[in-house]
Parts: structure tokens; sequence; C-alpha cells
């Protein structure tokens, strides 16, 4: 049969309009303007110095780069230190591996502008942060760090799955999270958790998954167009297996009263980070608690006439369970 193409468009299009206008998330930032905010690239600043002129080369950037060397003016034993590093081989081969990824790092200033404007649309003091790029030395626990008026981006952490320095026995699900996709969601769920009133201590189940599932709200509101599968880290398999389980991971919480277990064994293996999910089948996401929470914190802002801030100021998760209206 011959398609026309004409017809095919007509009947098409409304389904291409409902598709991306029905997303809840989407919010009109257009007037909203920002402060101004400067994109620092200290791993480029830094490695670009002489080596035959690099003392004076870093006093030049003491200023720029206070943040990282403080009064280095002062510091004859941190300027050796920094020498050592720039100059070591395999910081050398690291910083080139960066810089194939991240030499141009324009897409990823476009997204965070357009994060904090959507920030500034639901905190209307919030300030941007001035954003600085640097090589940590994988470090592989804070690979971005907020502290409120600056974003620090570990750009060796995020060289993709298959970059061979992360072929030290660390487990595929963490390390498939190494990679440019990553890179604003976790940096917005950083300034999520220092908005976050909620406390991410191990004291009992259903705490965590408030906590986790607030981040996460947060991560959406902020970047609605972000996929699911990046927010939460899960695959799409993993994903439609939460939501066919919805039900059945609720009841099993509520047995036994394991929702607001402080049992830390138990609370571990329901809300770290694993391959899958060991109460649940193999094809179940590890971490499906952050899932379900994050269910609770939405059902909770869709009952109650509440902003996006004062949820995020809530410290009682019980409040914030009870009045959710969550039912799977």
């Amino acid at each position: 049969m011959k398609i026309n193409f004409k017809q095919a468009f007509l009947i098409l299009f409304p389904l291409m309009f409902f598709s991306c206008s029905n997303n809840e998330y989407k919010v009109n930032i257009n007037n909203i303007n920002l402060n101004d905010y400067d994109v620092n690239r200290y791993e480029i600043d830094l490695l670009k110095i002489p080596h035959d002129n690099f003392l004076n080369g870093l006093l030049d950037l003491s200023d720029k780069y206070e943040v990282f060397l403080g009064d280095i003016k002062q510091d004859t034993n941190g300027v050796g230190l920094i020498y050592d590093f720039v100059t070591d081989d395999y910081v050398s081969k690291v910083y080139d591996e960066c810089m194939i990824f991240y030499e141009n790092f324009s897409q990823q200033e476009n997204d965070f502008e357009k994060c904090f404007k959507h920030i500034k649309y639901y905190y209307p003091n919030f300030i941007a942060p001035d954003i600085y790029t640097y090589i940590s030395g994988f470090d592989f626990e804070y690979p971005c760090v907020y502290d409120g008026e600056n974003l620090f981006l570990a750009l060796d952490m995020y060289l993709g799955e298959n970059s061979n320095y992360y072929a030290l026995g660390i487990p595929a699900y963490i390390v498939k999270k190494f990679n440019e996709d990553f890179i604003v969601r976790d940096a917005i769920e950083q300034i999520a958790a220092y908005n976050n009133a909620s406390s991410n201590s191990y004291t009992r189940l259903i705490d965590l998954m408030i906590y986790y599932g607030k981040n996460w709200e947060f991560i959406k509101s902020m970047s609605p167009d972000m996929h699911d599968t990046i927010i939460t880290g899960f695959t799409a398999n993993q994903l439609n297996w939460c939501k066919k389980n919805e039900k059945d991971v609720w009841k099993y919480l509520l047995s036994d009263n394991t929702l607001f277990t402080n049992d830390l064994r138990v609370m571990k293996k329901l809300i770290d980070d694993a391959p899958y999910t060991s109460f649940f089948s193999q094809e179940s996401p590890g971490s499906v608690c952050k899932w379900i929470g994050w269910h609770i914190v939405h059902s909770y802002m869709k009952n109650n006439k509440i902003s996006l801030e004062e949820m995020m100021a809530i410290a009682d998760n019980d409040l914030i369970l009870s009045k959710s209206g969550y039912r799977p």
C-alpha cells in the first residue's frame, strides 16, 4: 500500500504534540534571569602551566582558584605536591582522556543553564553557583560536590563505562553511571541534597526512602526532559519491572512492618545500589525502595497544595507518608 505522507503526518502530529506536551514537570523558564556565574576549567589551566616556570604560573592562578589552592603563596610544600601531580605521566594520560570528552564543555554548560533556570523558578532566591571542573584522582565517593556557592565536577569520574581506568573490580552496575549523561544529574542531586531537610542516616527505611525520593523529585523538576533511566540509574527493563511489580513491593514493605525497620542489614539490601534487590527477582533493580520513595513523594506533591521548596524543607517523613495518599 502506498503511504500518503501528508495524511500520515496529520495523524501523527497530534500524537507527537501530546507526547511532547504531556510532561507535568514542564514549566516556562523563558523569562527566568540568572545571576552571572563562571565555568572554570581548573584542570586545563593547571596542566598548561609551563613546567620550567611552574611557580609563577601557579601563583597567577592563585586568585582564580583559591578554592583549590588556598594560600598557595605561603605553602612551599603545597607547590611541590601540585608540581608532582601535574608532571605525573599517569595524570597526563587521564587528562588527555578527559579532553577527548570534555575539552568542549558547551553542551554541559547549556544543560546546567537550563537546570539553574528551573531551580530559580522553584527557588526565587537561588544563586547559580560557579562551576569548577577538575581531575580528582578518581574520587569515586564524591564525583560532584556542592557547597551552596560552588559546584565541583570531577571529570575523571565520567569517562564512560568502557574506560580502562575503571577496570579495578568496580561492579558494572556502578561503572555504568560513570559517563557524561550523569554529570548534570549527579550535580543536581547534590543541590537537591543541600536543600533536603530529610536525613539520609540509616535510622528507618522509610526515612531513607523519603530522602532519596525527594532528591529524585527535585532532579526531575529541574531537568524535565531527563529520562528516568538517568535519574534512577536503572535500566529500561528494571524500570518496567518496578512498574509491573509496584504493588507487590509495597505489599512486602507493609508486611512485618518492614517499611519502618531499623535493621541495618535489611535497609542496605533495599536501599543501596546493587545488581538487583535480593528480596525480589534478579530482574529487579538494586535500591528499588528509592523508586518507591520517589512515588510516595510525588503522590504527596500531587495531593497537597505545596510548593517543591516547601516539600524539600519538610523534615517530618511520617507526615509526607501519611498525607501522600500513596496507593499503588
